[in-house]
């Protein structure tokens, strides 16, 4: 791929509008990192929760060993064949002959994945901010009471420190949604390119 980029051709020396990275190049380029990602989490977890079920023993019973195993390995397994959206995007396009059409495409399906990844950061962002001022300013709810007397006794907790280390952690959440997602980065990228 080096190679073609600074090739020459008919004796032409390099020529940038030519060889410039193309909207379907940077697609597919998204498309093999969602893969990538795709792959190693589910294998992950897929291997997770074979350990886990092999873990369990040869016992006739079922214990929870055994079904924690088998969820995580079967949400591995369906991790690890399901495509992302950006492989299904860039599949519908890969094979177009006409290269107008398929910069058009593979542009508009760069928006719409950068568009959407955008939408879930900030959504990602108002859950944790919600969810971290609960902990910070709400009371403990009554439900939790018995939760609450066991984290006294056995740790030396107060109710008002459990709240306060979950509002810590949520709140400490909030910092990741700030990170430009992939999908982000890789239409800013395209845009800013040199030309």
């Amino acid at each position: 791929m080096v190679g073609s980029l600074f090739g020459q051709k008919g004796g032409q020396l390099f020529n940038k509008n030519k060889y410039q990275i193309t909207a379907s190049t940077t697609l597919e380029s998204l498309a093999e990192d969602k893969k990538s990602d795709r792959q190693i989490c589910g294998g992950l977890l897929a291997g997770i929760g074979g350990l886990l079920f092999i873990s369990s023993g040869d016992s006739e019973t079922i214990n929870p060993r055994t079904v924690t195993g088998a969820i995580i390995g079967g949400i591995g397994v369906l991790i690890h064949a399901i495509k992302s959206k950006a492989e299904k995007k860039y599949d519908s396009i890969k094979d177009i002959d006409n290269d107008e059409e398929k910069e058009a495409l593979a542009y508009n399906h760069l928006v719409y994945l950068s568009d959407k990844a955008k939408r879930n950061r900030q959504y990602s962002m108002a859950i944790y901010v919600a969810l971290s001022a609960y902990y910070f300013f709400g009371q403990p709810i009554k439900e939790y009471e018995l939760i609450y007397e066991f984290y006294d006794e056995y740790y030396g907790f107060k109710n008002s420190k459990l709240n306060l280390y979950n509002g810590m952690i949520y709140g400490g959440s909030t910092i990741y949604p700030w990170v430009p997602s992939k999908a982000e980065q890789a239409l800013e990228n395209f845009k800013n390119q040199p030309f």
